[in-house]
């Protein structure tokens, strides 16, 4: 059975109890291992990730900005690996130390989101809390429509 860490469980304080719940359900689940990474974010942050171009808003109108936030950002654990940001270096590291060409890494790396998106739409019906996926932003259940996969990215609806 996975718990989460110190770390995560810092981020999940200042995350909208609904949403708690819903990640906890998904890891009780007992499938994969992941973890919490961005709960509350305030605006300096918020700010430096949209000039990065991992988000596409600014300050205060992502959900990330609402306290307590109505989103949070999850990663993968992988055994042997880690945590699994999809970030291109990681990616490389990955495919060189597994002798695996990057873009099957990709695929894989891609897979292991989409598993544990799957966890949390799971836990959303389960727990009747509706979610939104960041890549599956107007939940129709394809991702080939959506213009910035956020493929951690949980939001409530």
């Amino acid at each position: 059975m996975y718990s989460f860490g110190k770390s995560s469980t810092a981020c999940l304080t200042t995350c909208e109890p609904l949403l708690v719940a819903v990640a906890t359900r998904a890891l009780g689940y007992g499938v994969m291992d992941f973890g919490i990474v961005y709960g509350y974010r305030g605006e300096r942050l918020q700010n430096r990730l949209n000039r990065d171009g991992a988000s596409k808003v600014v300050y205060p109108d992502s959900y990330h900005n609402k306290n307590p936030s109505q989103a949070l950002d999850a990663v993968p654990y992988v055994p042997g690996i880690g945590r699994i940001t999809g970030h291109p270096t990681q990616i490389w590291g990955i495919a060189a130390s597994t002798h695996k060409s990057q873009k099957v890494v990709g695929q894989q790396v891609f897979a292991m989101f989409g598993r544990m998106a799957g966890l949390f739409e799971a836990a959303s019906k389960e727990l009747d809390i509706p979610i939104t996926w960041g890549n599956d932003w107007d939940s129709d259940g394809s991702v080939f429509d959506t213009g910035f996969a956020d493929l951690g990215h949980f939001q409530l609806k």
